[in-house]
């Protein structure tokens, strides 16, 4: 196996070569915040942190693991968005926790990128490295408002799904797609259920977290698939002679919609 991270603890109560058991649960939790990056839950929760000397007396936490070229690219988005100060809600969650609490005996927490040997041209230290203390927590607590949190439906056409940890690619009518999440106690079979519609529209419950100044969507879970038939504007012209003899609106073309599903089943 090789190794992906390093976490380093120090400061307050700390004292170098010692490791406090609680470093073990912040470090979990911190492997759980990078995992919401992407689909691979799965792999970080297999991941086991260890102790590890380095030099005289350094201790720090490591995390080796088989899947470094999968994972690698994970952790750089966790870390490009806590430059940002634009953590998921997840990790926001880990550093009102875990960093500057009165609850955790050290005062920083660093995370280390471990460079791979075959890499020709790694990233300079400073630029694998990223520190979170006080001071960054209190900008932040400022710079990222708590987001809203709530549920919509959304209608996208679905490009992918399925996966040992259920996820859907998603494609929207505004041109964004992403990968997404997909969560319950039956998700894999919602995960073969939206499988079928490869390539349609449709109808999907999700929880979603908005960013509380721009209002975009930081984080989209999907919890169900809704009934919903995707029924083409252009079909129902043809059949109505090339002619529409109503007045184009929102609620005139839903209820077109669904007279066209009642007729159906009829």
């Amino acid at each position: 196996m090789d190794k992906l991270l390093e976490i380093k603890i120090g400061g307050g109560d700390v004292h170098s070569g010692w490791v406090p058991l609680s470093a073990f649960a912040m470090v979990r939790d911190l492997l759980d915040a990078i995992a919401e990056q992407g689909p691979d839950e799965e792999l970080w929760r297999s991941i086991e942190p260890q102790i590890e000397v380095v030099g005289a007396g350094s201790t720090v936490l490591a995390i080796h693991t088989r899947f470094v070229r999968k994972l690698r690219p994970q952790v750089r988005s966790f870390r490009e968005r806590a430059k940002r100060h634009a953590l998921m809600p997840r990790a926001r969650g880990w550093v009102k926790k875990y960093v500057g609490s009165p609850s955790t005996s050290w005062s920083y927490v660093d995370m280390v990128e471990i460079p791979s040997k075959q890499e020709k041209k790694p990233l300079p230290e400073k630029d694998r490295v990223f520190r979170f203390d006080a001071r960054y927590k209190e900008r932040l607590l400022v710079n990222q408002a708590e987001p809203i949190h709530g549920f919509d439906e959304v209608y996208a056409t679905v490009v992918r799904a399925g996966g040992e940890t259920p996820t859907v690619t998603l494609a929207f009518l505004d041109g964004r797609s992403g990968t997404f999440e997909i969560r319950g106690p039956e998700r894999k079979d919602l995960a073969k259920r939206i499988g079928k519609h490869l390539y349609d529209t449709v109808k999907l419950g999700a929880e979603v977290w908005w960013n509380a100044k721009t209002l975009v969507i930081d984080k989209l879970v999907i919890h169900d698939l809704l009934e919903w038939n995707d029924v083409s504007l252009a079909k129902v012209y043809r059949e109505h002679d090339n002619r529409l003899p109503i007045t184009l609106t929102v609620d005139s073309v839903e209820e077109l919609m669904a007279d066209r599903e009642d007729d159906r089943r009829e």
